[in-house]
């Protein structure tokens, strides 16, 4: 096996693991991984539109109409009349969004405290910058990827 093929098998059960750890923690307050990315994409950025959702979550527009409809139907996010364009709808978080997404990211952020514990600052900063540069990396593959599928 190559160092290349070692390092994906390495990465590939890293994400399984923090994937499989996510799960767990989210389940606790009824958050899917998506669910919980939905909330805090919306904390941030107040009135996105569901097409611009789905651009940050990076699933189907149809994928993302379920998770509002669902979000909406249990309280967490309103819909709104785009105040510039009567046609358009902005999402936002409710009251009781917003006091669940504080509540489980205080306990995600607190997980991801324990998760990194192993490493000193010094090594988290040296792991940090070099999955940067594998991402931006990884982008530009899949930009060419695309690109020549295009073609």
């Amino acid at each position: 096996m190559s160092l290349a093929d070692e390092l994906y098998s390495a990465l590939t059960k890293t994400h399984m693991l923090l994937d499989d750890s996510d799960l767990s923690l989210l389940q606790q307050f009824g958050l899917s991984n998506t669910r919980y990315h939905t909330l805090m994409h919306l904390h941030k950025h107040p009135g996105l539109s569901q097409n611009e959702l789905s651009e940050k979550l990076l699933c189907t527009k149809g994928n993302t109409t379920r998770i509002v409809k669902s979000m909406e139907e249990d309280g967490y996010i309103t819909r709104q009349v785009d105040p510039e364009d009567n046609r358009a709808l902005r999402l936002y978080l409710t009251p009781a969004g917003e006091e669940l997404r504080k509540r489980a990211d205080k306990a995600y952020q607190d997980l991801n405290e324990r998760r990194f514990s192993c490493l000193c600052d010094l090594e988290q900063g040296g792991l940090h910058e070099n999955l940067d540069a594998l991402n931006e990396h990884l982008e530009s593959l899949v930009q060419e990827q695309k690109a020549q599928a295009d073609a």
